[in-house]
């Protein structure tokens, strides 16, 4: 989901939802939310933002894993 600014002149921010993967259960839990504030594409957006996810949400199991899917 893109995000208008009410500002001009600033850009808009696309937010991504990163989930919980259990490769045990295969189960996939929603657990929170990282927002995109890139002006342009610099070609390895997704994978800086998955770096940040796995920052925010770290998992304690090692048969998990974080997904990020836009909203």
């Amino acid at each position: 989901m893109r995000v208008a600014s009410s500002v001009p002149g600033e850009w808009d921010a696309e937010t991504y939802t990163v989930y919980h993967f259990d490769y045990i259960r295969q189960v996939s839990e929603p657990v929170g939310k990282v927002v995109e504030r890139r002006r342009k594409d610099r070609g390895n957006n997704v994978g800086s933002l998955l770096k940040l996810a796995q920052k925010i949400y770290p998992t304690t199991s090692l048969d998990s894993r974080l997904v990020i899917t836009p909203e």
